[in-house]
């Protein structure tokens, strides 16, 4: 994987000095594994919806689902056939359209994501968290 990172600006429209810009950050969800705190989860994105308005926005630091670590997919990818690391990249899509629809709110007011060490790689080199920002409309800021 690369280690990189993207800068990128974004405009933020204020109608008057008294408005407030408040920004939620969330990370190492690990979402579809036992070690998911689900509840924890929901309560965040039930808050979130609730305290939601133009002058929200949304950060995300990485770790969203949880397939296998970086270290994983370096052993997993050298023994396996073609065909099974397509179905592998199956399931982690899969559980993105899922992750998307519960953040789907958040459009268009997610900043960005951040990929993490849990990040899916598909066979043709784009991460899982980059797929998860183009279904979202948000901007893929690399690795850190």
């Amino acid at each position: 994987m690369e280690r990189m990172f993207k800068i990128v600006t974004k405009s933020v429209r204020f109608d008057n000095f008294k408005d407030k810009m408040k920004v939620w950050f969330f990370g190492d969800l690990h979402r579809f594994t036992a070690s998911c705190d689900e509840g924890r989860w929901k309560s965040f994105l039930q808050e979130a919806k609730k305290n939601h308005d133009e002058n929200t926005y949304y950060f995300g630091l990485g770790d969203y689902t949880d397939f296998a670590s970086t270290r994983e997919q370096k052993a997993l990818k050298t023994d396996m056939h073609a065909q099974t690391i397509i179905d592998f990249d199956e399931i982690v899509m899969k559980r993105n359209r899922v992750l998307a629809m519960e953040m789907s709110f958040m459009k268009p007011n997610l900043l960005g994501l951040i990929d993490g060490n849990h990040g899916w790689v598909f066979k043709d080199g784009k991460t899982g968290t980059e797929d998860l920002a183009e279904r979202l409309g948000s901007q893929y800021l690399g690795w850190l």
